[in-house]
Order: structure tokens, then sequence, then C-alpha cells
């Protein structure tokens, strides 16, 4: 499955914590750094997840948090490199940072926030992501329980972000925030089938 999310670091299962309902999945890349996932017991078996198994974790731009200094926090991933780009946008920018070679991980944060951590091109920084954020993806698909699926009917373009409005089969309309280079690699347009992915920690009840 094609997904808008940027950031796809694969690496290897190292542990797989169970409880009641949701797992604890651990990945490690190849720089040594490790991934933690919170995702459901269902889409543990549904991947057959098990220690030693490759396996990407995917993350949104948008749960991407940056640190100059995250020495105690609560947030399970913690991933350090070197800003190589910011994308400046109205009032949000695309902050890239490079965890290795070969691996970049994408984050959606204010300009305020750019300019009160001094974010440029070259200096170090870390990517934050909360455990719940991260969904597990191997070959046998996605770790997240909700695939809803409907018809484009809206792309509202910013510098650096779109919302992209989707109108399911029952009339229900599905709004996404996602970067601009997403909505261009998938080739979102009006009209266009496609499917609105979502974790099961991110969906609220009232």
């Amino acid at each position: 499955m094609n997904l808008s999310a940027r950031n796809k670091l694969t690496g290897k299962v190292i542990d797989v914590n169970k409880g009641a309902v949701n797992g604890v999945v651990k990945v490690e890349l190849p720089n040594g750094m490790v991934v933690t996932s919170t995702i459901s017991l269902a889409a543990i078996a549904e991947l057959e997840l098990e220690v030693g198994k490759e396996a990407t974790a995917v993350v949104k731009a948008t749960d991407v948090m940056i640190s100059t200094n995250p020495q105690h926090i609560s947030a399970r991933n913690k991933l350090t490199g070197k800003v190589v780009s910011v994308d400046e946008g109205a009032v949000n920018a695309i902050v890239k940072l490079q965890i290795e070679e070969d691996m970049i991980i994408t984050s959606t944060i204010t300009i305020e926030a750019v300019k009160e951590l001094g974010l440029v091109e070259g200096k170090e920084a870390t990517a934050i992501v909360k455990a719940t954020s991260v969904m597990i993806e191997d070959e046998k698909g996605l770790s997240a329980r909700n695939r809803l699926a409907g018809k484009v009917i809206e792309i509202k373009e910013g510098a650096v972000n779109a919302i992209v409005k989707l109108q399911l089969p029952s009339g229900d309309v599905i709004s996404s925030t996602i970067t601009m280079e997403s909505v261009k690699n998938l080739g979102l347009e009006v009209g266009k089938e496609a499917t609105a992915v979502i974790k099961a920690t991110s969906v609220m009840m009232g």
C-alpha cells in the first residue's frame, strides 16, 4: 500500500511485549537506534511479528517533534541526526533530519518552533515520536486497524502541507493533513479513489 506518511524506518524486530489487548514492538534500525511502537495484538498476529523479522516503522510527519536537548521526556523514540533541509510555509515548516546515510525522518512543526530551536541545515537535532504514533509495516501489510476507502472531494493546498478531504460511501467526510510532497507522490486529485488509514490509538469517541 502506498502511504502518505513520509517516514518509513526499516529494521529488525528485537522485542515483542504482549499485553491484554495491545503490544509493544521494538524495531532496531541499521544504525543501532530503536523505534518503539504500541499496536494492537490483532495487528501483531496479522503481520506475524516476531523477534528477528524485518519490519518498517511508519510515522506521519505531523507526529514527529524536534528537540535540540531531549534529556527527560516520556516519548520512547528519540532519533538523533542532522538537519538536511527546512522548507518554510506560512505558519508551518517541513524539517528533514538525516539519521543515517540512507534514512531521513520528516517533521511538520511551526515556524515559531524552527526559530526557537535555531534549526538550520547542518545542525544536530533529535526527532521525538510517541510509541502510539508509530505503525508497523511488513510484506503482509500495515498495523493500523482503520482503513476507510472513499473518493477525494477536495484538496486545499498550502505552501508545505495540504488538507485532503475524502468522502466515504456513507457520505461521511474524512479530513487529512499531509505534506504537499505526499499529495504529489500519491497523485492525489479530486475524484480519485483513496483510503484513509488511522491508528486505533488516534481515534477519539464522543
